[in-house]
């Protein structure tokens, strides 16, 4: 495997002097390409700021991202907006779909908002993958939980990425529910040589990730 994604350094940190709080401290990690990855700890351990600075979505105090070898945020607005849309999926605790799209349009939408085409063939693969193939017509307070968070996967799967950042996807979700999500998600990576970056505070979400790291107080440890 090759390394996709990287951080020389990165962290988070407000105020300075006697009030300079790391919300994340300097880190340094590698995700390979294809790599199902989970950063795990308790809520206020710093790991969603964390993801969101992988991510692209939140600009770090100091440090670097790479993707692809290219340093992320020394790119230009329009650049980073790219790379985000085309080549980075994101799957929140929160479902964050249109009540009134149907499911099939609400899984097209980021692909109708970068004006790309989209594949008849591979979003019916989706949706049959996730087992929401008989709901495309329907819309989303007609769905349960788990569907509603499996259509968000789709949504964020449908531009095929390379990297799926995924921040507690399994938070509003019953034991059962959870399970069956992840498995699906995970299993779903594996299929398509995707890259998946997990938050959660559940150690036994993902069984065998190819890396565990724990963050706590904002510091992070490869477990």
């Amino acid at each position: 495997m090759s390394v996709i994604l990287s951080t020389n350094q990165i962290a988070k940190s407000f105020g300075e002097g006697a009030s300079l709080f790391y919300a994340v401290h300097p880190a340094s990690i590698a995700i390979e390409k294809g790599s199902i990855n989970v950063i795990m700890g308790k809520s206020g351990s710093g790991k969603s700021t964390l993801l969101s600075m992988l991510g692209g979505m939140e600009q770090p105090t100091k440090g670097q991202l790479l993707f692809q070898q290219q340093n992320f945020y020394q790119l230009h607005d329009a650049a980073q907006a790219e790379i985000r849309g085309h080549h980075f999926g994101f799957v929140f605790q929160a479902y964050h779909l249109i009540p009134e799209l149907s499911v099939f349009d609400n899984i097209i939408l980021p692909l109708m908002m970068n004006k790309k085409k989209f594949n008849m063939s591979y979003i019916k693969e989706l949706a049959e993958h996730l087992g929401i193939e008989q709901k495309l017509t329907a819309f989303p307070y007609q769905l349960s939980g788990g569907q509603q968070q499996r259509t968000a996967i789709a949504r964020a799967m449908a531009n095929d990425p390379e990297i799926i950042f995924a921040d507690e996807p399994t938070g509003n979700l019953d034991t059962k529910n959870s399970q069956h999500v992840i498995d699906l998600l995970v299993k779903l990576c594996k299929e398509k040589r995707r890259t998946l970056v997990v938050v959660t505070h559940d150690e036994n979400l993902v069984e065998e990730p190819d890396q565990l790291f724990l963050i706590e107080d904002g510091v992070l440890k490869t477990r």
